[in-house]
């Protein structure tokens, strides 16, 4: 089928674009954190219980 030739350059290109904007999201944010902030890294959709550590 037509999709199945092609599938793979979309692919390729979604994978590049959401990189550079997570990417760009990090860079972006790191911009309003200070040193002395306190940061939480939460997984949402983590299999494992989250220490509150």
């Amino acid at each position: 089928m037509f999709w199945d030739k092609l599938s793979f350059v979309y692919d390729l290109m979604e994978t590049l674009y959401n990189r550079k904007v997570f990417i760009e999201t990090g860079v972006k944010v790191a911009e309003y954190i200070d040193r002395k902030d306190v940061v939480f890294s939460i997984m949402l959709f983590s299999k494992k219980p989250i220490s509150p550590v």
